[in-house]
């Protein structure tokens, strides 16, 4: 990948540019920029510049532009953090890379698999990294669970159960917008499927689901089953129906299991695995806190500056991607 000369990252480190002023970015990626060594936001962009200049204004960003398009021409801005509507996702994470910015997309990275792909394409040519903005695949108790699981604590891995909520704002919310590739599945299934297919390493062969939907809306109350090879199992729940209270994540195999009770938002305070094995007494593997979000800006401002491989990788995201396309190709839709 392509790296900053010295004398950029001594005097400046990172020089970072948000495309959007969705809620997410100002309220947790930029502040994380902020928390972050060796990073700065120097540009936030909106289609409605005096919503980019009130937020740079909150934020304490020097630029603000009135279109996307300006950000990206700005030769001052390494990389770009991408929190746009799912639908927009690869086209302006394609326009950023051939601008020659890193990328640092929100997920779902895509709305397909596809989409996944063109953008690993833009990201070769530019000879610039990309990645999906996964918080939780930066919390230590994601990384130790997979350590659990591969060293043999409970055997074969042969079934992950994800389970994961939300209730909506009353009002216009994107994620409930059709055309801006909206749903349940999109926003928060993608973090049962990125889990499965990481804990088992490999895609899903087949799937089975129902996407059930508000007629004339987005699906906003889903389950689905996807088949690994081997005959291992993931059953994933994602509604917006229900209330935000965990974020459940089991991996079961032949000898015991492993459960994270916040596995997608454990927020800052202490972690930990509950982990059962046949015949033993219950063990609680403590897993530590984290600050997830300045830990993905770190991890990421490393692929830029010091040429450290992204975190996920493309490929992961890919995977990820084609078990949701496979889940919609699968399921029954009720509407």
């Amino acid at each position: 990948m392509t790296r900053l000369n010295s004398a950029t990252m001594a005097d400046k480190g990172l020089r970072w540019g948000v495309l959007g002023v969705a809620s997410i970015a100002v309220n947790y990626v930029v502040p994380a920029i902020g928390r972050v060594e060796r990073a700065r936001c120097l540009g936030i962009a909106s289609r409605d510049l005096v919503k980019a200049r009130r937020a740079a204004s909150r934020l304490g960003i020097d630029r603000a532009y009135g279109s996307y398009e300006a950000l990206l021409e700005d030769d001052e801005i390494d990389a770009v953090y991408l929190p746009l509507p799912n639908a927009l996702h690869a086209a302006w994470s394609v326009r950023a890379l051939e601008a020659g910015k890193a990328v640092l997309c929100e997920k779902p990275l895509a709305t397909g698999a596809a989409e996944v792909e063109a953008i690993a394409k833009a990201a070769a040519t530019a000879q610039q990294p990309a990645a999906e903005a996964l918080m939780y695949r930066h919390h230590p108790q994601f990384g130790r669970l997979l350590e659990v699981v591969e060293a043999g604590a409970i055997g074969e891995p042969r079934l992950v159960r994800g389970s994961i909520g939300m209730m909506l704002a009353p009002g216009p919310d994107i994620r409930a917008d059709p055309s801006l590739g909206g749903g349940a599945l999109a926003d928060l299934g993608c973090y049962v499927c990125d889990a499965a297919c990481a804990v088992f390493d490999s895609d899903p062969i087949e799937a089975a689901a129902i996407l059930d939907r508000v007629e004339g809306t987005v699906d906003d109350h889903d389950a689905a089953v996807l088949v690994f090879p081997g005959g291992r199992l993931a059953v994933a729940d994602a509604s917006f129906r229900l209330p935000w209270f965990r974020s459940v994540l089991e991996v079961h195999g032949a000898e015991g299991v492993c459960r994270l009770e916040h596995a997608f938002n454990p927020g800052q305070g202490e972690t930990s695995i509950r982990l059962d094995r046949l015949g033993q007494a219950s063990e609680v593997i403590q897993t530590g806190s984290c600050d997830m979000y300045a830990a993905m800006v770190r991890s990421f401002g490393r692929a830029v500056l010091d040429g450290a491989s992204p975190h996920p990788s493309l490929a992961s995201s890919a995977r990820t991607a084609r078990a949701l396309d496979l889940i919609r190709s699968s399921a029954t839709a009720r509407a």
